[in-house]
């Protein structure tokens, strides 16, 4: 990168500056095309208010100088912004227009020609025939891609015509300049807003994934020096956040691994143990053993270093429900949508799902479909639902829908808890609500950001 390059990516003033810069060329480029053409006129009839003075002091000359006299009459009249010359009809394409032909019938009293009652009509002279008038009459020398032409009726019969160019009305200096400079200015601040905010807006859409998942997502540090310290001071944040959860992982881990140590040693003791009360307590040692199991297993779902693969989604959503031992409606999208990441954590999330919904649904049901989010899985069912005040609470570790249910039956309250951390670790994000006609959905979205193909 350039020296100028390295300035212009580093300070938002410069950039801003410049891209204000820019526009102001590009903005004067398009008034100065604007100036030659016609158009002017026909947007702002009132700019001829001073040319139609000009113009009834032609008619008065020409009809009262000789005839002889009429060639430097017209000759003296024209110039780069404007010429005349005399026909002998109307052209057939000029018309009247009531906008245009106000300032030469409503002239200043003491004008020393009236036109009010001239027959005025008028029409567009593009470049070829601009250029063959031009030739023609001997004004060679007139400025401008297009022309209005103001045809009038002289006493006599015949048609003065005169050709008007944007060029005609540059005598406003001040207004000119000043007109220029607004468009300018409005035009270079429109561009600027534009870059300035591209960037902004690529940092809003990467903020949005933070917190959804527990996998990290870098935002890239993108655009001036202002924008990407934000983006590095987020990252950062997103990296001592996923620090915390990892040790906080490490430490439930460590506990959980103590209490097992310690289970299985009193397991060992009474496996000699005949009576009915031990039988009983070693019934309940492997209860919580299974409940440790799940508790491990959640505290580690949420540790993103895993043993990453390149997947299809929807195939690694086929061969699952292949392994199921009960039938499942299935309809899944045939395009690939590859990932990197951990097949046995996907698997395990989708497994817990689908079980639930044939535990406690009525004909379960699975799909898949790309939408402008990423890759959505979806599992429903048309059970009873779930109540919508245990909605908010159905990813709380250790929360059961059903209060009155044993843990022998109902499990750990940790099901849930785990799929979604699983999902969350490989990037994905869960979602849990009752359906419109009754039954549950279960909503797994893989955001675009991480596809690899």
């Amino acid at each position: 990168m350039t020296y100028l390059g390295r300035i212009l990516h580093k300070s938002l003033f410069i950039r801003t500056a410049a891209v204000c810069i820019i526009g102001l060329f590009i903005t004067g480029f398009f008034v100065n095309i604007l100036l030659q053409t016609s158009v002017l006129f026909r947007l702002f009839p009132g700019l001829m208010e001073k040319h139609a003075i000009a113009t009834s002091e032609l008619v008065f000359l020409l009809e009262s100088v000789p005839e002889g006299a009429v060639p430097v009459v017209l000759s003296a009249y024209s110039g780069t912004s404007r010429a005349a010359y005399i026909a002998s009809n109307f052209p057939d394409d000029a018309e009247p227009s009531q906008a245009l032909s106000s300032p030469f019938q409503a002239l200043p009293s003491a004008s020393a020609y009236s036109l009010a009652d001239r027959e005025t009509r008028f029409r567009t002279v593009r470049g070829g025939e601009l250029s063959r008038l031009g030739a023609q009459f001997g004004q060679t020398a007139i400025i401008g891609i297009t022309a209005l032409e103001v045809s009038i009726e002289l006493d006599d019969g015949r048609v003065l015509a005169v050709l008007l160019t944007p060029a005609a009305i540059i005598g406003y200096y001040g207004v000119t300049i000043f007109a220029i400079f607004i468009l300018s200015i409005a035009a270079a601040t429109l561009i600027s807003l534009i870059f300035l905010f591209r960037p902004l807006r690529k940092l809003e859409a990467a903020t949005q994934m933070i917190g959804h998942t527990s996998k990290p997502h870098f935002i890239e540090e993108d655009g001036s020096e202002d924008i990407r310290r934000v983006a590095r001071a987020l990252n950062a944040v997103q990296e001592r956040v996923n620090d915390l959860l990892a040790e906080r992982s490490r430490m439930v881990a460590a506990m959980a691994h103590d209490v097992r140590t310690s289970l299985t040693h009193m397991k060992l003791r009474l496996d000699d143990a005949a009576d009915t009360d031990m039988v009983a307590l070693s019934r309940d040692i492997e209860t919580m053993e299974v409940l440790i199991g799940d508790m491990l297993l959640y505290a580690r779902s949420e540790q993103t270093e895993t043993n990453t693969e390149l997947l299809d989604l929807g195939q690694l959503v086929q061969s699952t429900i292949d392994g199921l031992p009960f039938a499942l409606d299935c309809r899944l999208a045939q395009a690939p949508f590859k990932i990197a990441a951990d097949r046995l954590a996907i698997q395990r999330a989708l497994l817990n799902l689908l079980q639930n919904a044939q535990n406690y649904g009525v004909n379960p049901h699975i799909s898949s479909r790309f939408v402008e989010a990423g890759y959505e899985i979806c599992i429903e069912d048309e059970g009873p639902g779930i109540p919508e005040a245990d909605l908010p609470h159905i990813f709380d570790p250790f929360y059961r829908v059903d209060q009155s249910r044993s843990r022998a039956t109902g499990g750990s309250g940790l099901g849930l808890s785990i799929a979604k951390s699983l999902l969350s670790a490989q990037g994905a994000m869960l979602t849990l609500a009752n359906l419109p006609k009754g039954g549950t959905q279960a909503l797994i979205t893989f955001p675009r950001s991480v596809r690899v193909l």
